[in-house]
């Protein structure tokens, strides 16, 4: 995509932090409608909770939640954390966190039904000064590169960097969708989608090992094409998408194994040890034209990929 040019910020909105808070009041990870004829697979990502801090440990906070369902849940602080200042997006430690301040935490959607509820952070924005408007984590649906010129899209934000854009956390090289950005920016030009270009982004790992894009003529693995026979195109049944079993899983590192004393099953195995295992019983995979396919969600969470739009 192309760097924001003078016409198009002619139009640009002005926005305070507090404002463009308002308008990210939640982080979707479902992508934009109206991108495919059948619905896309459903994808759950990050999701935060703000609020209070107390019970500080280093490697735990416990977080009075407030919001429209008030909850106290106890956030576990890996090496894996980030902490970043709210203000600066600097990075900070966990020793640097106050009892009693206001905290946005955000964590993977896996929660212990305890008491409190307890779930691994996998970002924490702190040092939030009063009635600031907290950038929020966005999912990257995409990394364009056009020479120096480096675009950044999201459910509902392109970042277009500039050579003044701090950047920090991965590298830019490491960066695919799936993964989040935070960004500070004070201008929005008013587009679909809308479009920035921040002072300041902090790139994050996502935590999936690739990403896939698939449709009913192609699929794509971490940006390569797959070359596929006509049997193997993927197929549209009952509104769900369906992939090659073989073709992606080899096309990650895997072997599939086929067992004539079990025919209507098959096997994906991963350094010599099986993965998973699909019957082919047509409730969910099956056989066509002996070619095995199974649910795009199926083999999104098998492989820990995340589906592109």
């Amino acid at each position: 995509m192309k760097t924001l040019v003078c016409a198009a910020l002619s139009c640009a909105l002005l926005l305070t932090p507090a404002l463009a808070a308002q308008q990210e009041s939640s982080v979707s990870s479902q992508a934009p409608a109206g991108t495919a004829s059948y619905p896309l697979p459903e994808q759950l990502g990050w999701i935060y909770r703000w609020g209070t801090a107390s019970d500080l440990s280093g490697d735990s906070v416990l977080l009075h939640a407030g919001g429209e369902s008030p909850q106290d849940i106890l956030y576990h602080i890996s090496d894996q954390t980030v902490i970043l200042n709210a203000v600066t997006g600097e990075s900070m430690t966990a020793d640097q966190l106050r009892d009693g301040e206001s905290l946005y935490i955000y964590s993977t959607p896996v929660m212990m039904l305890s008491e409190p509820a307890q779930a691994g952070a996998t970002l924490i924005l702190a040092s939030i000064p009063a009635d600031y408007g907290v950038p929020m984590a966005r999912r990257v649906t995409s990394v364009s590169r056009d020479g120096a010129s480096v675009s950044i899209g999201t459910e509902d934000l392109v970042y277009h960097l500039s050579d003044e854009t701090k950047v920090s956390g991965i590298s830019l090289e490491e960066l695919i969708p799936g993964d989040y950005v935070v960004g500070w920016y004070t201008m929005v030009a008013e587009s679909y989608p809308a479009q920035t270009t921040p002072e300041t982004l902090v790139l994050l790992d996502g935590g999936t090992d690739g990403w896939v894009h698939a449709d009913l003529q192609s699929v794509s693995l971490n940006g390569t094409e797959l070359e596929l026979s006509a049997q193997e195109l993927p197929q549209l049944r009952e509104d769900t998408l369906m992939l090659p079993v073989r073709a992606v899983a080899e096309a990650l590192g895997c072997t599939v194994s086929w067992d004539a004393k079990s025919p209507d099953q098959v096997t994906v195995s991963q350094d010599g040890q099986p993965l998973y295992t699909l019957a082919l019983d047509g409730r969910e995979a099956y056989a066509a034209a002996g070619i095995s396919f199974a649910p795009v969600e199926q083999l999104l969470g098998a492989h820990n990929l995340y589906f592109a739009p």
